[in-house]
């Protein structure tokens, strides 16, 4: 008969190990605390490292900190606020987003928002989180992702940007 001993090893992966060398199992252990990423933060003398979380921003970063879905949110808002949804606006009902008139936003919008001044390059950035573009149907035009709602700003923060090859 057979006893086996269980081992923690690297990963949280747990090995179970029978007393013949010939065969290991292995299960997986899911962490108990959310994810994060350890990072080193150098100085001078010193190296320490951190620990925070992947994914998310607190609400007190500045505007030029935020990431672009939160910042095209926050647009997107002021524009029914501000008077300019004739430029860009949210659909009725609240999935996606529609420029009306790309020469104005890129005039008067673009540049209070966003670092971009040309509007293929905003263009980019929302490829690059991965926003559709929707080609047929009443929201022509418009941008749509499934982590980007009206009235739900929180949701954006999941969003991630895809890297770029090369």
């Amino acid at each position: 008969m057979c006893t086996s001993k269980p081992s923690i090893g690297k990963n949280g992966i747990v090995k179970m190990r029978s007393s013949r060398p010939v065969r290991t199992k292995r299960v997986y252990v899911p962490p108990s605390s959310a994810p994060t990423v350890k990072r080193s933060v150098s100085s001078k003398k010193t190296m320490r490292t951190s620990t925070r979380p992947i994914a998310g921003r607190s609400a007190s970063t500045s505007s030029s900190r935020q990431s672009f879905p939160s910042q095209l949110h926050h647009m997107l808002d002021d524009a029914e606020l501000k008077g300019f949804d004739d430029i860009v606006s949210w659909q009725p009902h609240g999935r996606c987003f529609v420029v009306h008139k790309v020469t104005e936003f890129v005039d008067k919008v673009l540049p209070h928002y966003f670092r971009q001044s040309k509007f293929p390059s905003f263009q980019r950035q929302l490829n690059l989180y991965e926003f559709s573009r929707i080609t047929r149907g009443k929201d022509r035009n418009g941008y749509y992702h499934d982590r980007f709602l009206r009235h739900m700003p929180e949701l954006s923060e999941w969003m991630n940007r895809c890297k770029v090859k090369g």
